[in-house]
């Protein structure tokens, strides 16, 4: 630093060391100025040395540019670390090759079922099984008549009462019960039984807890009658306020019922961890927000000109960048309703009066706030839960991060995370 507490120009010429700056500045938490200048101070010159580098350096900056390590999916950032580890001129070879052996025993253990972690792993895919289908049933499927039954018969939880439903939706129902009868044999099974109600109950509406659970709030709210709000706006064609927007998607989010899915697979977690969870601890709630506002960024698209133009017309375009210049005309289509827009940038814009621009740069910034949150709560770590429990809550915003960058939707296009997912499962590395 010099005298007016700026980085010094020289470290310009150090590539590794001015890499190794940005990496680390990237775990700051609220009121490091000097790391906060870090940030800006690197991200700016190593964008502009960028052309300039030859590889192996060269891919390790683009790559840390487009994903800091403590954001990113820490498995797929060691698999491709590999391949440009193999470049450099200073490799050691021991070390090399026994990271190839390393990442292709647990590349063996990713593909067998019976592996330590495949408990959590078949919960999570359950669970984003049940929430898909539920979420396109509501957004693309049903009328606003027939999403209002569904959500009645799901608040009454009675298998009896499916004839009420459509010949489409009674499979969709029968799909969700089949799944909430898997999750409970698996946490019999898993001697993590305690684990049932609480999973059901966070997709149930009209859900009362008892005292013992309300902390601050009980976050626990029916998911669906969360669905039919957002059709109610779209029908009644009313943009609600950002606050009351953030609000509801919180709850459609579903983040919930993804991390109490986890339970039966995680040994250490108990009874009390789930309590916690329900209690709204900042670091769940910000886990929360975070993979809201990834989703929303995400999930936008440019379509030209004239933001009436029809679906067919949209392109994908990145809003995870320090120049949002370029995304002005972004938006989000509800496909449901061929055109309506429900965005959070809309939102904001009707809230704070300003432009399209300053929305989404607004949404980048909370997106930053929040990594801030997430650092202070994990380090300074405060909680008497299992330490594995705060990593799956950072987990899950890497991969939200990750899933939704470079101004693609990882969730609905599998050729976004296809190449992450080939290299983890399919492709084995050559010793």
């Amino acid at each position: 630093m010099n005298k007016d507490k700026k980085l010094k120009e020289t470290l310009i010429g150090d590539i590794e060391g001015l890499l190794s700056l940005y990496e680390a500045a990237h775990i700051r938490m609220h009121g490091e100025d000097i790391l906060e200048e870090a940030v800006a101070f690197t991200t700016h010159h190593l964008t502009r040395v960028l052309p300039q580098l030859e590889s192996p350096i060269k891919d390790k900056v683009k790559r840390a540019l487009e994903h800091p390590i403590h954001k990113a999916v820490l498995i797929i950032e060691a698999r491709l670390y590999i391949s440009i580890y193999e470049k450099e001129k200073s490799r050691d070879e021991v070390l090399l090759k026994m990271a190839k052996l390393n990442f292709n025993y647990l590349q063996n253990l990713y593909t067998r079922m019976s592996s330590p972690n495949s408990p959590v792993r078949i919960a999570i895919s359950k669970s984003i099984q049940l929430v898909a289908v539920a979420d396109d049933t509501y957004d693309n499927y049903a009328t606003l008549e027939e999403a209002q039954l569904f959500s009645e018969v799901l608040e009454r939880w009675n298998v009896d009462e499916i004839e009420l439903l459509p010949d489409c939706m009674k499979t969709v129902y029968q799909f969700i019960m089949s799944i909430f009868e898997e999750y409970e044999r698996d946490a019999t099974k898993q001697e993590k039984s305690f684990a049932i109600p609480y999973f059901k109950e966070s997709l149930r509406p009209n859900y009362v807890p008892s005292p013992i659970y309300s902390i601050i709030f009980m976050y626990v709210k029916q998911l669906a009658w969360a669905y039919i709000k957002e059709l109610k706006w779209i029908a009644k064609q009313e943009l609600p306020s950002f606050e009351e927007y953030y609000a509801n998607s919180l709850i459609t989010s579903t983040a919930y019922v993804i991390f109490i899915a986890l339970v039966p697979g995680m040994k250490s977690v108990t009874k009390e961890t789930i309590d916690w969870l329900l209690s709204e601890p900042k670091i769940v709630i910000t886990t929360n927000k975070m993979s809201r506002y990834y989703d929303d960024l995400g999930s936008y698209e440019l379509i030209g000109q004239d933001l009436n133009l029809k679906l067919k017309n949209t392109v994908r375009v990145s809003v995870l960048s320090e120049d949002v210049d370029h995304v002005i005309k972004a938006c989000r289509i509800r496909e449901s309703v061929g055109g309506t827009m429900l965005t959070a940038v809309d939102c904001y814009m009707k809230d704070l009066g300003v432009s399209k621009q300053e929305a989404f740069s607004k949404i980048v910034e909370l997106i930053e706030e929040g990594w801030k949150i997430l650092n202070t709560e994990w380090i300074t770590n405060t909680y008497s839960i299992p330490e594995d429990m705060l990593v799956q809550l950072l987990n899950y915003v890497r991969v939200a991060a990750v899933a939704y960058n470079n101004g693609e939707d990882g969730y609905s296009n599998p050729r976004v995370l296809g190449p992450y997912i080939h290299a983890l499962f399919v492709e084995p590395i050559f010793v």
